[in-house]
């Protein structure tokens, strides 16, 4: 016992300065001490501005400043300023991340984010990660209502699917229905939505695709085909109120015989119960369908 207590001393011994001083800040972020954090990360980047505890104590500072103090601008130097100074350190791809993040979801500087993005998948080789970019990507794309480029990202984000239950995959399969819904392609969007359904055991997933195959044949006055998919649904999720409201809708739309495909505000509603549940599909008008 004596002779292991004697090595972990040395063991803590033996860490730099700057290896202390980047362990006194990340003791005082678990804490809560976010300023006390920040102060040491300070000290460090001062003493040893080119060293690898440097780069990760930016980056750490980063976070704090973007996730605890909310301090969008200063999150963003810090992020920055690991990039350019510090480019080859394993903890830049992760702050290039957070760049890229901030110019899509905080600054709504979508041809930035992209910009972050593409850099980032020339850097990255694990599947997951890469399908992780991709998706963001295509994200960024949908806001800027490229929704061609959109499209042609959500699907390689399918074609690195690893079904069942790939959640990248999954959202990338509902929103390349969407577009192709959107874009008139109606046929087209709910065969993606069946193959989603083939493939994964998700039940969110499950649920979100059976709603929306529903929505896109009611956008299309397809009334039993729109029960049928509701029926379906309901055998997997009993009793659900989402699947009875929907069904009630569509009863209601049979029974008014109101064409929704003319681009009328009854049409534009029915898109937005279509889009209600994704932040990043409102606002956009189905366009003809293409028969």
């Amino acid at each position: 016992m004596l002779v292991a207590v004697g090595f972990v001393a040395g063991v803590i011994a033996c860490k730099s300065p700057a290896e202390k001083q980047l362990d006194a800040g990340r003791r005082a972020f678990g804490r809560g001490l976010y300023q006390e954090a920040i102060n040491h990360y300070d000290e460090l980047v001062l003493q040893v501005p080119e060293s690898p505890e440097a780069a990760r104590a930016l980056y750490e500072q980063g976070i704090i400043y973007y996730l605890k103090l909310r301090d969008l601008d200063t999150a963003f130097v810090k992020f920055r300023k690991v990039i350019t100074e510090h480019t080859g350190s394993p903890v830049a791809k992760e702050a290039r991340l957070m760049l890229a993040r901030m110019y899509q979801e905080d600054r709504g500087e979508h041809e930035k984010a992209i910009r972050e993005y593409e850099l980032l998948l020339e850097q990255i080789q694990d599947a997951d990660e890469q399908k992780a970019v991709l998706l963001s990507l295509a994200d960024s794309y949908y806001e800027l209502d490229d929704l061609a480029r959109a499209a042609e990202h959500y699907q390689r984000v399918m074609d690195l699917a690893d079904h069942p239950g790939d959640p990248g995959a999954d959202a990338a399969f509902l929103r390349r229905a969407l577009i192709e819904a959107l874009d008139g392609r109606r046929e087209e969007a709910l065969g993606m939505l069946e193959s989603l359904l083939e493939k994964t055991d998700e039940p969110a997933a499950r649920h979100h695709a059976y709603v929306s195959a529903a929505e896109i044949r009611l956008l299309s006055d397809e009334y039993e085909q729109a029960m049928a998919v509701l029926a379906r649904a309901d055998r997997e999720f009993p009793e659900d109120g989402e699947l009875f409201e929907l069904a009630d809708r569509v009863k209601r739309q049979e029974q008014d015989g109101r064409s929704l495909d003319d681009g009328t505000i009854e049409s534009q509603v029915l898109l937005e119960e279509l889009q209600r549940n994704i932040s990043w599909g409102r606002g956009r008008r189905p366009r003809a369908a293409r028969r």
